[in-house]
């Protein structure tokens, strides 16, 4: 299970990395599986991923639940939200590849944003579900 979880995560911070228009919003560099501590807005972070094992009949399945959090460097939530939809949209036709992994389905879960009032960075959280064939 870890061996898949490790490069589905991996796979899929490549496939947003190469995205042209996240990489037009964001910068290549500024997609990540984990952020930096002195990174400056705006990027994007897996903030949480949660897995589990799921009852297949004949093989193996893994529910992944990841929250993709959106940083901005303003207070502003229409940008984070364009970037939000720009993602799902991304992710909606992602076809991470990977030895170790199938891509069974994927849906977006929710959408939420708070304004920081100490930095006033927004932060726009999308949340996603896939499935995946563990092929380890």
């Amino acid at each position: 299970m870890f061996s898949a979880l490790k490069d589905f995560q991996s796979e899929l911070v490549a496939v947003l990395r190469s995205d042209a228009a996240l990489t037009a919003a964001l910068g290549n560099s500024n997609i990540f599986d984990g952020a930096p501590k002195a990174t400056e807005p705006p990027y994007i972070v897996i903030e949480r991923l949660d897995a589990r094992e799921i009852d297949g009949q004949m093989i193996k399945l893994l529910r992944v639940e990841i929250d993709w959090a959106i940083w901005l460097n303003q207070m502003h939530r229409n940008n984070g939200f364009t970037i939000a939809k720009t993602l799902d949209d991304t992710l909606m036709t992602a076809s991470p590849v990977s030895p170790s992994f199938k891509l069974i389905s994927y849906l977006s879960k929710r959408t939420q944003s708070r304004i920081d009032r100490k930095t006033g960075w927004t932060k726009i959280v999308l949340s996603s579900v896939f499935s995946i064939e563990d092929l380890t």
